[in-house]
């Protein structure tokens, strides 16, 4: 039997097969037994299977989406808007507000870059064991009495200026008083 019979049987099952390292971790009900043996038996051949088919989901690079340009970027903040306009049952104004933080925080995420680990995203200083507050995008901030919220507020200061910047670069509509980074 090939492997993407197999994973499809397995699927089919009820099995969540996905590759960690050289190991495959399998997850389901014990009833599919049978198919995990099996998966065991061909390891080799679905972990082959199971990282082509990643890759070819995989976009090309990170930047993929971003580079797509501002038509798409528009596109997906009208779906977007109308998405909480209609289905959220906010306001217009208020449905293009939470569009254009959600796209804010996409554009971030394609191209902002990773926050250092053990470092305030917001000030930059260490974080203390605990680790700090754990933002949406995998940022962590200081966020206890001493500062209270000054490290959200300069991480989202932080992160509204890159975008502004980055979009007017990219041809995209220009926030009232950006510059272009590339003049």
């Amino acid at each position: 039997m090939d492997a993407l019979t197999l994973l499809r049987r397995a699927h089919d099952a009820g099995l969540r097969v996905k590759p960690v390292g050289d190991q495959l971790l399998v997850q389901g009900p014990r009833r599919a037994e049978l198919l995990v043996r099996l998966l065991a038996a061909h390891k080799a051949e679905v972990m082959v299977a199971l990282t082509e088919a990643d890759e070819r989901a995989r976009p090309a690079s990170r930047k993929c989406r971003a580079a797509v340009g501002a038509e798409y970027w528009r596109d997906l903040f009208d779906e977007r808007a109308a998405h909480r306009e209609f289905d959220g049952g906010y306001s217009r104004a208020d449905a293009e507000r939470l569009a254009f933080g959600e796209m804010i925080l996409e554009w971030h995420r394609l191209l902002g870059v990773p926050p250092e680990p053990n470092h305030c995203a917001g000030c930059g200083n260490e974080l203390p064991g605990e680790g700090g507050l754990c933002l949406c995008d995998g940022a962590y901030v200081h966020f206890d009495g001493v500062r209270g919220v000054d490290c959200i507020v300069k991480y989202r200061k932080k992160c509204r200026g890159l975008q502004s910047r980055r979009c007017a670069c990219s041809g995209s509509t220009r926030r009232k008083g950006s510059t272009c980074c590339s003049n």
